[in-house]
């Protein structure tokens, strides 16, 4: 029988997306393929799919390559049996991990046993649920691989040569050595002009901060508990440097990451004469949990975002050019580097989409986007924009052409020195232009309501997502933030059919609507200027409806707690702002 196309098929009345994968033979001796249920989320299920193709191209390899012995014949074709099949439907119930039972192995045979499955499926992560048989079994297969060393060394020792793995431990360079050409080598890698691409620049970074936090240890020390005992600094959840509180689990694991391509890249390089150890994939590279990370797991936001009513703060406060971030942001879920590399050719407003029809979207020539790809995904994306964001956006390109020199693939977004929003600094790391003025808005905003939340600039992408998920789901939040597998923009009929822009616009279109007394928090103004003042915007505002209600100047200085003189330049300014009589 040919193989099925491994696809994945429609949702069940339970919203389960089946696939069908692998054989085996049913009670009547039939062969036919089993049909695993991989979750409701298309993205997921698509994951899962993947992992499963995997386990089942090394099932058939085995098949093919595999001499089976006279009193047991060769199946007719590869098939499920009830071990791979109870792995498979692990897999596809969305588990990373596959626990191995120690049964009545004892420690040694146990440890083996996990170690011979990993090498017959590689891409399987298997895990001893009794850790510490494991550990004594691992401990022990490592004792008799360091005896077996030492007595090659004594034979090679006795015929004059050295094996090769005594060679590495001659070596004279030491470990800040080897992190220095790991740097150049890396700087090569993700060249980017004269400087690295963001994701070079954060590898560099972590490098440095090796350097920082470890010793200059000889490279003959990395050995399998030298090379541990660097991860395990990382495991344990340092400090970060100058607070009071550890990294967090993503940050360790990231440098546990970095630390095992290096490891990698040393051993390939012929600069230096270090080799990884024999059992270097046994290295335990999982950061634990702590208690503060499983109680983060029950918040109904895992992640901190702005509510309802801080977003309307936040518009209310913002001058004109924070305004267009915060509209940026929440309207297409860009950060810093996405709204900073904004071209103004990939602005296209007031004209309806070219392939409406494509995607299923009702347009129209009011209708206006951003279509650009994402520099760090390299996925291509399409926005709708809100009115509100049409009139910021508008201001921001008039502002933009006043600076001279708005080409169409000029920046949208430049300061008032002329220079881009989103740049490196002389030591390649991001500029601070974003959250700098995110900050001030926050203290504006914090003078009036201390409670108001401090989170940094990209909460508002995260923010956005997470309204946009909530909205349509996790597979339109991807699209809308860009995640992905980048796509070539040259064939976008192609594009417009396998991605469905047509559930984002849709999705922005019911946001504006939730969302309207967010943009009825913005003045009537959006372009006003606000005066620099010491009297926060709160206060200004119930001076303003004391007015309103015919109090005095005396009444309404003691209901605020502002002098009369204070009260009364703020009376004069909002007399100069209002509107001449007819």
């Amino acid at each position: 029988m040919g193989q099925r196309k491994r696809t994945l098929r429609n949702p069940d009345r339970r919203g389960r997306i089946p696939a069908d994968v692998g054989w085996k033979q049913n009670d009547k001796g039939k062969w036919v393929q089993h049909t695993f249920y991989l979750g409701t989320e298309t993205k997921e299920a698509e994951r899962r799919l993947m992992r499963l193709d995997e386990f089942w191209d090394r099932i058939e390899y085995l098949h093919n390559t595999t001499q089976y012995p006279d009193e047991r014949p060769k199946p007719e074709k590869p098939t499920w049996t009830k071990f791979t099949l109870g792995i498979a439907l692990q897999l596809a119930a969305g588990e990373l991990q596959i626990p191995v039972e120690r049964g009545t192995s004892d420690p040694d045979g146990y440890a083996t046993k996990i170690h011979a499955l990993s090498r017959m499926y590689p891409s399987i992560n298997f895990v001893p649920s009794d850790e510490d048989a494991y550990s004594d079994g691992a401990a022990s297969a490592r004792d008799r691989a360091n005896d077996r060393m030492e007595t090659a060394r004594w034979i090679a020792r006795s015929q004059g040569e050295l094996p090769p793995r005594e060679i590495a431990t001659l070596d004279p360079h030491n470990l800040f050595d080897a992190l220095d050409a790991y740097t150049e080598y890396v700087k090569e890698k993700y060249a980017d002009g004269e400087t690295v691409t963001p994701y070079g620049a954060g590898k560099l970074a972590i490098v440095e901060r090796f350097k920082e936090r470890h010793d200059n240890i000889s490279l003959s020390a990395l050995t399998f508990d030298g090379c541990q005992s660097l991860i395990r600094l990382w495991q344990n959840r340092p400090k970060v440097k100058g607070r009071d509180k550890p990294v967090t689990r993503k940050t360790a694991s990231n440098h546990i990451a970095e630390w095992m391509c290096f490891f990698r890249w040393l051993n390939k390089t012929d600069q230096f004469e270090w080799r990884k150890p024999l059992d270097f994939d046994e290295l335990e590279t999982r950061v634990p949990e702590t208690a503060d990370d499983r109680r983060k797991k029950v918040r109904p936001n895992q992640v901190d975002t702005y509510s309802i009513d801080e977003l309307k703060l936040l518009n209310e406060y913002a001058t004109p050019l924070e305004r267009v971030l915060f509209l940026l942001g929440l309207n297409c879920g860009f950060g810093g580097a996405e709204q900073g590399t904004i071209h103004l050719q990939e602005i296209s407003l007031c004209q309806p989409h070219p392939f409406a029809d494509v995607l299923d979207f009702q347009t129209s020539p009011d209708d206006s986007f951003i279509k650009r790809v994402r520099l760090k995904s390299g996925v291509y994306g399409e926005h709708l924009l809100w009115p509100q964001t049409v009139e910021v956006v508008r201001w921001a390109i008039n502002r933009r052409q006043k600076q001279g020199g708005a080409t169409p693939d000029a920046f949208l977004l430049l300061t008032d020195e002329r220079n881009p929003f989103f740049r490196r600094t002389e030591g390649n790391n991001p500029g601070r232009t974003f959250q700098n003025k995110w900050n001030g808005l926050t203290r504006r905003i914090q003078a009036d309501y201390p409670e108001f939340p401090w989170l940094s600039f990209g909460k508002l992408r995260k923010t956005a997502g997470n309204l946009v998920r909530r909205q349509a789901g996790g597979e339109v939040a991807r699209i809308f933030l860009c995640h992905g597998k980048p796509v070539p923009t040259d064939e976008l009929l192609d594009l417009y059919t396998n991605r469905p822009f047509g559930d984002v616009f849709d999705a922005l279109r019911s946001l504006q609507e939730q969302l309207q007394p967010v943009f009825d928090a913005a003045p009537k103004d959006l372009w006003k200027q606000p005066k620099q003042q010491y009297t926060g915007l709160k206060k200004v505002k119930q001076i303003q409806k004391l007015r309103d209600d015919g109090k005095s100047i005396r009444e309404i200085a003691e209901a605020v707690g502002l002098s009369k003189t204070t009260v009364g330049r703020h009376l004069e300014a909002m007399k100069q702002d209002e509107p001449p009589q007819m």
